[in-house]
């Protein structure tokens, strides 16, 4: 399922206050790291507050995010891109 404005009724803005918008599949959330010009797909695992949990195959990586920004999913949902697509995954691969 898209999880999107469109699909959970909300507007642009509180969407995005609550939901990331992205691909749902049997409770993990279908995703990618952008580093550099590559594209690595994740699965996704995430409990309100910044529960998050990443597998990230072709890297061989899982990471883990504990946080307690309850009921603001639009800042922790920013955690993957801030964090792994800027910083932690150009400083691990070539």
């Amino acid at each position: 399922m898209h999880v999107s404005p469109e699909t959970t009724g909300l507007s642009k803005e509180a969407c995005g206050d609550f939901y990331g918008e992205g691909d749902d599949a049997w409770a993990w959330h279908l995703g990618s790291i952008h580093a550099k010009d590559r594209v690595y797909k994740t699965y996704q695992a995430t409990g309100n507050g910044g529960q998050v949990l990443i597998v990230a195959p072709e890297l061989q990586m899982v990471v883990v995010f504990t946080g307690g920004n309850y009921r603001q999913g639009g800042i922790w949902g920013r955690w993957s891109a801030d964090i792994l697509d800027a910083e932690v995954v150009p400083s691990i691969r070539d």
